[in-house]
């Protein structure tokens, strides 16, 4: 096997794990901060989720409900 085939896969583990191993020390070197982190990166991961899951919904569902009524649904999930 050549390294052009398993050198990208690669570094994609190297960086994924030196984003997590600097977020970590980050999280512990500013541990009074932590709750602020904790709330940002959850509020990241919602709203990530929530701008990659919405326009398939919006698609999925626009022949039985107005996108209105999803926005708002989702609006009132997301509080509750």
């Amino acid at each position: 096997m050549t390294a052009t085939r398993w050198l990208p896969a690669l570094m994609v583990g190297v960086f994924t794990s030196a984003a997590s191993l600097f977020g970590g020390g980050l999280a512990l070197r500013f541990r009074s901060a932590l709750t602020l982190f904790l709330g940002f990166s959850s509020g990241a991961v919602i709203g990530i989720a929530l701008f990659d899951l919405l326009p398939e919904a919006l698609g999925a569902a626009r022949q039985a409900y107005a996108a209105l009524a999803i926005t708002t649904a989702t609006g009132i999930g997301s509080a509750a």
